[in-house]
């Protein structure tokens, strides 16, 4: 939307703020005082029309301006557009080195967490607790029977002993 519709839309929406509880109170008065009313309210559209068309004469005479100074110019406006897209384009690969240093932070953890888990299903190999060995390689944690989670300890009986 450019800037004049936008203006436009403005004042409409001012006008109608300004007018509408006015227009509510003309209801009781007479004729001639409605009259009057309405005439005073064209006029005050009419000044803000006028001042509207005034800035966007204003507004397109500096544009104008700013045109000619810019052909005057005429390589310096794109050393400038240059310098920016060269700056933008620094921001650009600061934030890429950012990203990637980040992605390798990650995957260190991510290494360091899987180191950290074949120790656990190796140790858990050596207690000879094969299930939770194998849980702890597919990343499950820890496998229990029903003893174990009811009341934890390596030392609670199995689920299939405790049913005989």
């Amino acid at each position: 939307m450019g800037r004049i519709t936008r203006l436009f839309l403005v004042l409409a929406a001012a006008i109608a703020l300004v007018a509408a509880p006015a227009i509510g109170q003309v209801r009781g008065q007479s004729e001639q005082e409605k009259e009057e009313f309405m005439r005073k309210a064209r006029e005050e559209q009419e000044r803000i029309r006028a001042e509207a068309d005034e800035r966007r004469a204003a507004m397109e005479e500096r544009a104008k301006e700013r045109r000619r100074e810019m052909e005057e110019k005429g390589e310096e406006a794109s050393d400038d557009a240059e310098a920016a897209k060269e700056r933008m384009h620094e921001r650009h690969e600061k934030t890429e080195r950012k990203a990637e240093e980040v992605r390798e932070r990650t995957r260190e953890h991510v290494e360091e967490g899987k180191a950290k888990g074949k120790e656990k299903a190796a140790a858990a190999k050596e207690k000879g607790e094969k299930g939770r060995a194998n849980a702890i390689e597919r990343g499950q944690g820890k496998k229990r029977g029903f003893w174990q989670r009811m009341f934890g300890g390596d030392d609670a009986p199995a689920a299939e002993t405790a049913t005989e």
